[in-house]
């Protein structure tokens, strides 16, 4: 039993300490002797409890998406609600979880990386993390504007969603300079409504029309 408990606290140690150097560094630049100086542990730790650094990155990003998703209630709604109302409480907490005081910076900072430098790590976020929000906030759209889930416009309204969310985490030193110093509550709760309100007026605003034709800039609208 203390055998068991050891090797679960080495193994936890680990973990954390390598999302903090993998946030910090990204995948290509963390190094095993730093992620052993912060975890306390011998550099052949690493090997012994995940074979390789690659094997640990990933372990780091399953443990964090599984925290995120026990924390998070982004897929948490009243399917029976309207869907305005759902639409709002999913924008609600996508902000709480980019931006909020329990906002799991470490994780965040890590999937950025991925934005930037994918890894197989960045499979791992999107059909963990990614996909199942993105599916649910496809069905609130279809539900709202009349068109299918899998509709182009629907998508394309879902990753137009994401983008006014992401953006004020990742724009935040850009935004901090301009009007927000700091995002506490009123100015939190302010963002999600005025989100909300865009997005919502965007949704209805081209739920009529036709999906973009590639190959050209030209969208044609229904009469």
């Amino acid at each position: 039993m203390a055998g068991d408990a050891g090797f679960a606290e080495t193994r936890g140690r680990l973990l954390s300490a390598a999302l903090e150097v993998f946030a910090e560094r990204g995948y290509r630049a963390a190094t095993f002797k730093e992620i052993c100086g912060r975890a306390g542990t011998n550099p052949a730790a690493i090997n012994y409890h995940f074979r390789d650094k690659l094997h640990l990155y990933l372990a780091v990003i399953e443990q964090g998406l599984a925290e995120l998703q026990r924390r998070s209630d982004i897929l948490d709604d009243d399917p029976t609600a309207p869907p305005r109302q759902r639409l709002r409480h999913f924008i609600g907490a996508v902000f709480r979880r980019l931006i909020g005081q329990e906002s799991p910076s470490a994780l965040l900072r890590l999937m950025a990386c991925e934005m930037v430098e994918p890894t197989a790590g960045l499979d791992v976020i999107i059909q963990r993390a990614f996909l199942p929000a993105f599916e649910h906030l496809c069905g609130i759209i279809a539900d709202l504007s009349g068109r299918r889930p899998d509709d182009p416009i629907t998508k394309d309204c879902a990753l137009s969603v994401f983008g006014q969310c992401v953006f004020f985490h990742h724009a935040r030193p850009i935004i901090s300079k301009i009007k927000y110093p700091k995002y506490d509550l009123p100015v939190l709760e302010h963002l999600i409504e005025h989100t909300f309100r865009f997005v919502e007026a965007g949704i209805r605003a081209v739920a009529g029309q036709e999906a973009v034709r590639f190959g050209t800039a030209q969208i044609e609208c229904t009469s």
